[in-house]
């Protein structure tokens, strides 16, 4: 399967096209203004340099968040427009799952993902065998709560190195190049989603929005306990 990614849920954008187990073109840009102006130029240039038309795509996937409230609504809306003229069906894929599928360890995973405003988007995913599963909801918290919940895992992600002193007291964050999502990475996700879920509604399809307030400290504990 042949797949389209877009990825623009943090300042860090990328746009792939992925063939099967085949990563046929990436392209990675780095934008504080929402990505609206280069997201169309990459676009362009992804197929220029693939030689591939959208009639090759089977696929599009598309990062639907948590993340920047302006980027997630270009990169949905762009994808969304791709899918309606040319007919293609549409996947949209978590921020934080995309984010943690960068890593294939046997244990748990934390991505983490700078919100502003000093709060920051966490999630738990583990992998079994080939897939990725969600260990707990993505949500919106303050970084010192969810520095509690991640000791038994391994922290990934620009949160962490943007709350660099809050998380040095947890064993295991990886030292890595993969600060944000990469749409490569969502495209893999989106294949096996697909192939298990059917794709999106068109028109329902919403970026997941996480707004404060964040998860409040009192549940910390009860998120703890169902992680263990």
């Amino acid at each position: 399967m042949r797949v389209l990614g877009i990825e623009t849920s943090t300042p860090q954008g990328s746009i792939a096209i992925v063939d099967g187990d085949e990563i046929v073109r990436e392209s990675i840009w780095f934008s504080q203004k929402g990505h609206i102006s280069l997201l169309p130029k990459f676009f362009s240039y992804l197929f220029e340099e693939t030689g591939f038309s959208i009639k090759d795509i089977d696929l599009v996937a598309v990062s639907i968040g948590p993340g920047s409230f302006t980027g997630l609504r270009i990169g949905l809306g762009f994808a969304k427009g791709i899918c309606f003229v040319h007919k293609k069906p549409l996947k949209g894929v978590s921020s934080l799952k995309v984010l943690a599928s960068g890593i294939y360890l046997q244990s748990k995973i934390y991505p983490v993902l700078d919100a502003k405003r000093g709060y920051i988007y966490g999630g738990c995913y583990s992998w079994k065998g080939n897939l990725l599963f969600r260990e707990m909801e993505d949500g919106l918290f303050i970084p010192e709560d969810f520095s509690k919940l991640a000791m038994d895992g391994v922290l990934v992600g620009n949160g962490v190195k943007r709350f660099e002193g809050v998380f040095s007291s947890n064993k295991k964050v990886l030292e890595s190049h993969l600060q944000y999502p990469l749409a490569h990475n969502l495209c893999a996700l989106a294949i096996f989603e697909y192939e298990r879920e059917g794709e999106d509604d068109l028109f329902s399809l919403t970026p997941h929005y996480i707004a404060p307030p964040p998860v409040p400290a009192e549940k910390i504990s009860e998120l703890q306990s169902m992680l263990k």
